[in-house]
């Protein structure tokens, strides 16, 4: 079920605000990481609308680009990572609508290529790969009980 009010409409506005400032003015953003992480991350399994959902989620690999353009150490940057794709994977987990779980997957991957080299095992790669075939097969799942 979608909700749509101005009050959700603003949210929307204001998380694609957030994102292009974070797009345009990385390194200035990056100030704030703490504070955007906590809103985008609590949005992403926003269950009343799936705008809010695809723009949470498609702003967090910004916020990667903000701590690599402030020449954040590996270490931090791949704590980000698994912070961010720890909560994508939660919300995708739940996700009924095919367009918004495509965006979510997009940016768990956008969030592993800036996290660069040496973010996973080959182990955790096996292991996400399994569960990433068995999110979206449980998804159509859901989806085609749903029509």
């Amino acid at each position: 079920m979608q909700v749509y009010t101005d009050e959700i409409e603003e949210k929307d506005v204001a998380i694609q605000m957030l994102s292009c400032f974070i797009e345009e003015v990385p390194e200035v953003c990056f100030d704030y990481i703490d504070q955007i992480s906590k809103i985008l991350l609590s949005l992403t399994a926003y269950s009343a609308n799936d705008s809010i959902r695809t723009s949470s989620a498609s702003s967090l690999p910004g916020l990667m680009k903000a701590g690599k353009a402030r020449n954040v150490d590996i270490a931090t940057l791949h704590a980000m990572a698994k912070t961010f794709n720890t909560n994508l994977y939660n919300a995708m987990k739940e996700e009924l609508d095919t367009d918004t779980l495509i965006v979510q997957v997009q940016a768990f991957k956008d969030v592993i290529d800036e996290a660069g080299v040496g973010l996973m095992s080959a182990e955790e790669v096996e292991h996400i790969g399994q569960k990433s075939i068995d999110i979206v097969t449980k998804s159509l799942e859901r989806i085609m009980q749903n029509n």
